[in-house]
């Protein structure tokens, strides 16, 4: 795990973000928007914005590429800025563009640990450092850097932050599926929307995933999508896990790698709790969940 604000969940490299580049890119905003909106309260690009497409964005951000294209990536700008009156004090800013806010969100949830410092960025949940800010909006994922640690970096943070803010629609809510996790002992800093193998296996993706400890029990809850409009939906992945079987009504059992896990079907809905707890304990983590989120429903991705 990296130093907060600087890190990615394990398997993704690190790459410093003030490497030389030496690619040209022919556009300068992603999606059209302008990296920084007109007269951005003194905030200039002292370098032209590059932007990067699905097909060369190693190019620019090398051994991090394949985390930002399972999210639907479309496009990224990456330009270096800086206040009109000291372009000697830099900061680079990286914009991704994704498919949609929830896609946004499971790159933000991807760089999101327990110990970080968080800030309200607007709607927008922001992670800070003397250093680095990140943090999404509708379809966009944003990550700023400084060049160096200087007296006051964090208040330029977040005012670049701010800046870029001006030029991207939507809100920095964070998916309607998170609610699920918002019962009592549910660890901060380790809601996951995860696209590919959730707790080691592929069936259990896409879903969301957040740790739990309360009283001495540890575990990971889960809300697991379905994909596509096969028939039995998520169900139907999971019903090829090892030791499925049917556990009382509308629920069911499986036994993962890392121990066994309760399955209730609400509806459209595929909760779930994974971890070594006695089933009584888990389904009434199901139940919480389950009131949690209400009357929420969901589409498949």
């Amino acid at each position: 795990m990296g130093a907060p604000g600087t890190g990615v969940r394990p398997a993704i490299i690190a790459l410093s973000v003030f490497l030389p580049i030496c690619v040209a890119a022919p556009t300068a905003t992603a999606g059209g928007v302008p990296i920084l909106p007109e007269g951005a309260n003194g905030w200039t690009a002292v370098e032209p914005p590059r932007s990067f497409a699905p097909d060369n964005l190693y190019m620019e951000i090398d051994g991090e590429a394949e985390l930002f294209l399972q999210y639907e990536f479309r496009e990224m700008t990456s330009a270096i800025v800086a206040r009109a009156k000291d372009e000697g004090r830099t900061y680079r800013v990286e914009r991704f563009l994704h498919g949609d806010p929830r896609e946004a969100f499971g790159v933000y949830s991807q760089h999101r640990f327990p110990d970080q410092e968080t800030v309200r960025l607007d709607s927008s949940e922001a992670i800070i450092s003397d250093m680095s800010l990140d943090f999404f909006r509708g379809s966009f994922f944003v990550r700023i850097r400084a060049a160096r640690a200087d007296p006051g970096s964090r208040e330029e943070l977040l005012a670049i932050g701010r800046a870029v803010l001006g030029n991207i629609p939507g809100k920095g809510d964070p998916p309607a599926e998170t609610l699920a996790f918002r019962i009592p002992g549910v660890v901060p800093g380790t809601t996951v929307y995860q696209k590919r193998a959730v707790l080691g296996d592929e069936r259990l993706a896409p879903g969301f995933e957040a740790k739990f400890d309360a009283a001495g029990v540890q575990g990971t809850l889960l809300l697991i999508l379905p994909m596509g409009s096969g028939k039995g939906g998520a169900i139907e992945r999971l019903a090829t896990l090892p030791g499925w079987t049917g556990d009382g009504p509308a629920v069911y059992r499986a036994e993962l790698t890392r121990g066994p896990a309760w399955f209730s079907v609400r509806g459209k809905r595929v909760l779930g709790v994974a971890g070594k707890l006695p089933r009584a304990r888990a389904l009434e983590l199901l139940d919480k969940m389950d009131e949690s989120l209400g009357r929420t429903i969901f589409t498949a991705p």
